[in-house]
């Protein structure tokens, strides 16, 4: 299937829409008959009403799907092994250190995403 742009697609339709409005009055003049050009008009119309999809969207949305998916067994492995969750834990601090060094300003994100992240988890404990 082609790809078509927004544009595109309306000049498809306002083409569909006024040959339809053509033929109808057209119907009228012949007391209804169905025409060939009719015909095609509307498998065009059919073809072309399907909605597009962008694939770097759909890889983009497919992305974020195993992200979470990774994230979820992640968190899961930690709960199971606290060895790996501590280790995790210095290495998330050694490079939030890091890059606090190369950037002052992250430090300051670094504290408020901490403190988020804290009051998420005890709202969530308490439902």
């Amino acid at each position: 299937m082609c790809k078509l742009n927004k544009r595109q697609l309306l000049v498809i339709l306002s083409l569909s829409l006024f040959s339809g409005m053509l033929l109808a009055a057209e119907r009228g003049k012949t007391g209804g008959a169905t025409t060939v050009v009719e015909k095609k008009v509307e498998a065009v119309y059919a073809e072309d009403s399907k909605p597009v999809r962008d694939p770097v969207a759909q890889m983009r949305g497919k992305l974020l799907y195993k992200r979470s998916q990774a994230k979820k067994l992640e968190r899961i492995a930690i709960q199971n092994d606290a060895v790996l969750g501590e280790k995790i834990s210095n290495l998330e601090g050694e490079i939030a250190a890091l890059y606090s060094a190369a950037n002052p300003k992250l430090a300051e994100i670094y504290a408020e995403q901490k403190q988020l992240t804290l009051e998420i988890e005890n709202l969530t404990r308490k439902d």
